[in-house]
């Protein structure tokens, strides 16, 4: 696979090359999903591919981190809607 130098057709992603992107990637997404925000998205293609049971994904800023969750079972969400995320220790009854 090639996904991280794409302009060239011989190279072959490692491992340190995929890692590196995804914690750029994931830098750059705290930066724009305040805590608490996150984004509804539709897995396709090569996503697919690696992960065929996981149809929907709600990624989201935890305060700490950039998480992922498997929302295959949402289907009253259209890709790319934003989500609010409340901690269930935040939830008072």
């Amino acid at each position: 696979m090639n996904y991280t130098k794409p302009d060239d057709k011989d190279h072959v992603d490692s491992y340190s090359d995929l890692l590196f992107c995804s914690l750029i990637f994931s830098a750059a997404l705290g930066t724009v999903l305040k805590e608490g925000e996150g984004i509804f998205i539709k897995l396709k293609g090569d996503e697919l591919e690696l992960e065929p049971d996981v149809k929907h994904v709600i990624i989201w800023n935890s305060g700490t981190r950039i998480s992922i969750m498997d929302a295959s079972e949402r289907d009253d969400l259209e890709e790319g809607d934003r989500i609010q995320m409340i901690d269930l220790k935040n939830i008072t009854n």
